[in-house]
């Protein structure tokens, strides 16, 4: 009896053991593949969330852009009247092409026993209205050292409540209007206000003007020629509703916060401007709430306005990124290897049962192992591939919709500033003269920065010039931003490869001198392309702490940027290996060209 046992025992621990390394290796090929679809979500989101915040900047700098020429436009003359600051915002025309806008408006600057002749001045400017504005007072009443009134204001209709309001009592008080007075650059209240009967939330910016031909170099000459400020009220709702595409951004929550002037730590935190997910227009700050249920990606990303610095919060489901098929695909090789493994299992149990037919179910078993084993290889490089490319595709899109929204609107910027420039031509004080020439390099800035993202996402080099000039420009680009000193060897590759062949190894370059800068604690790294019998060589070096050998062995589990690179090689034909002898890595990539 007890030999019975023993012998049921035995016949079953093989297929037991089979079953379990079986069972333990669909888990492992899940959890991989699951960790790779998340990865590849989390791109997707990181990617879209810095795609919005270039559109969001670009929205912002734009209302700051006619803030700046509105200062224009008292800084080209010595006075401008109450209907020439009518003509000139009306003619831009703010509800259709600027909603976000509340108000445009001057306040001037006057000292305490100016208050009298200022009220009489505007009461009787019947310039714009017949009857004046009999009724025009600074307010609130009473008599200060100095005042700062609001006295032009586009449109009148709706803000009559601020007309004739000085500022000092209700916003610029003490430093900060010294600050304002003292400042060439554009302010931010930083914080939301109640505009009229709080039927919404505003944010103020305020530019100051001087007056023309003065010095100034100094604070007491910039006091001294100060003669007020033009200003812009925000609706913050409207200034950012519709500014991201309503089809690909449905499922992202962005928020807006003031996280204080530029070199300051805001003392309770940042500060909420705005938030997608608000239930009320202009609802006050307790409306911006977070939801009870953390989200799955978030990213934070920050940019500089109006001499304060604003973060733009991003957050989404992880479902939001993920296709059918992504969020199936774990599960189906689960399945497949569950299945697998109970098919092991019994054909294991069958060859132990079964002794006349061991040998030969021995060699069918390790023949469908070895087989599983190479389908399960081919799949998983299947996918990196496919995601390899949906990344390359993604790039050339995004860079072409770089290309044709902000070319247009840079080019009306451009053409809008030299005509005003070109109608004072030969009359402008050196104060407008530099006020076109500081729009006119903010606009060069602009388009610079614009030209890099397009480049990093598709450099125009790499199919204009080939594999070698789109290597060194971005080895000069790595050198600018990470001071890591990068030469590059070799000569333009005559005949040049095919274009698949010269992408799959200008990605690859670029992900591994973005690894040696990132990791490698390197001072230099070392680049270098040449081709010769019929097949073109790339390599990489760097003189940095060198990674483990397992990064050399093509089975070994190794990061994603390492895997991608192999994988592009091996897309087109190529071969990758990694040298780390212990002081630096050294990686050759050969691929052979028809």
């Amino acid at each position: 009896m007890g030999s019975a046992a023993n012998g049921m025992r035995r016949k079953f621990l093989a297929p037991l053991f089979v079953l379990a390394i079986s069972v333990a290796l669909s888990l492992f090929l899940f959890a991989y593949v699951r960790d790779d679809v998340q990865r590849d979500a989390n791109l997707r989101f990181e990617r879209q969330a810095a795609d919005a915040k270039h559109i969001i900047e670009r929205r912002l700098q734009s209302y700051v852009g006619v803030t700046y020429g509105l200062k224009a436009l008292f800084a080209a003359r010595d006075s401008v009247s109450r209907a020439e600051f009518h003509n000139y915002v009306a003619a831009l025309n703010l509800e259709q092409n600027y909603p976000g806008f509340v108000q445009l408006n001057f306040a001037r600057h006057i000292r305490g026993g100016e208050k009298r002749a200022l009220e009489r001045e505007v009461r009787g400017d019947k310039s714009l209205d017949p009857r004046g504005y009999p009724h025009f007072a600074v307010k609130p009443p009473g008599d200060r050292a100095e005042h700062h009134v609001l006295i032009y204001i586009y449109p009148m209709r709706g803000n009559d409540f601020s007309f004739g309001l000085d500022i000092r009592t209700i916003g610029l008080r003490g430093r900060a209007m010294d600050n304002l007075r003292e400042s060439t650059s554009i302010i931010s209240s930083g914080r939301l206000l109640p505009v009229g009967e709080a039927t919404f939330v505003g944010l103020a910016m305020r530019l100051p003007v001087y007056r023309t031909g003065m010095p100034l170099e100094t604070a007491e000459q910039l006091r001294a020629a100060f003669i007020g400020s033009v200003g812009a009220g925000y609706n913050v709702r409207k200034l950012m509703a519709g500014v991201l595409d309503a089809t690909t951004m449905t499922a992202m929550r962005y928020r807006l916060y003031d996280a204080g002037p530029i070199g300051e730590s805001p003392a309770g935190g940042p500060t909420p401007l705005y938030d997608s997910a608000q239930t009320a227009p202009g609802a006050p700050r307790d409306d911006f709430t977070v939801a009870a249920n953390e989200p799955d990606f978030v990213a934070v990303l920050p940019l500089e306005l109006a001499s304060r610095r604003w973060e733009l919060h991003f957050s989404a489901p992880a479902s939001a990124f993920l296709k059918r098929t992504d969020s199936e695909l774990p599960w189906m090789v689960l399945l497949g290897g569950l299945l697998s493994s109970a098919l092991l299992f019994a054909v294991v149990f069958s060859v132990v049962t079964a002794r006349e037919r061991a040998v030969t179910l021995a060699g069918e078993i390790a023949e469908s192992a070895v087989e599983a084993q190479r389908v399960n290889a081919a799949q998983i490089r299947d996918l990196l591939r496919r995601l390899v490319f949906a990344q390359e595709t993604e790039r050339r899109r995004f860079s072409a919709d770089l290309h044709d929204l902000v070319g247009q609107s840079l080019s009306v910027l451009g053409m809008g500033i030299e005509t005003i420039r070109s109608l004072a031509s030969g009359n402008l004080p050196k104060k407008a003269d530099a006020t076109f020439e500081q729009m006119s390099q903010l606009l060069k800035e602009t388009m610079g920065s614009v030209r890099n993202v397009m480049s990093d996402l598709r450099p125009p080099l790499l199919d204009d010039y080939g594999l070698y000039a789109a290597i060194e420009w971005h080895a000069q680009q790595l050198a600018s931003r990470s001071g890591l000193r990068v030469e590059v060897d070799g000569a333009k590759l005559e005949p040049r490869p095919p274009a698949e062949v010269e992408v799959a190894l200008f990605r690859i370059a670029q992900e591994a001198l973005t690894n040696v800068a990132k990791h490698a604690d390197a001072a230099q790294a070392r680049v270098s392309v040449s081709s010769g019998a019929g097949r073109v060589r790339l390599v990489i070096e760097d003189d940095g702490r060198g990674i483990a050998p397992a990064a050399n062995d093509a089975e070994a589990v190794v990061g994603w940027g390492m895997a991608v690179m192999r994988e592009r090689a091996a897309a087109v034909g190529g071969a990758m290996r990694v040298e780390s002898p212990g002081r630096g890595t050294r990686i050759v990539v050969e691929v052979a060209t028809p």
